[in-house]
């Protein structure tokens, strides 16, 4: 089974939150989950040239984020654009 498998296979139900109508799960429980079953994972976030952790083009800012699941020999990083 890929890792995706695994981790979508996870009963996550009892450990989601609710805010304005919405269904959150916690950031913090899931890399929990993650670093469980795949414990050599890490999480990267990206600097620009002069070392600044966000982004900007001077109308909006965000920063960007990564997270790399470790399974044996394979690395898959999948990043994210996320805005401040």
């Amino acid at each position: 089974m890929s890792y995706f498998d695994i981790l979508n296979a996870v009963n996550v139900n009892e450990h989601t939150e609710k805010k304005n109508g919405l269904t959150y799960l916690s950031g913090a429980w899931a890399w929990g989950e993650l670093k469980k079953r795949y414990p050599l994972s890490f999480y990267t976030v990206y600097e620009d040239a002069r070392g600044c952790n966000y982004f900007t083009d001077t109308n909006t800012c965000w920063v960007k984020t990564g997270v790399t699941v470790v399974d044996g020999e394979t690395q898959v990083e999948h990043i994210e654009y996320l805005p401040v």
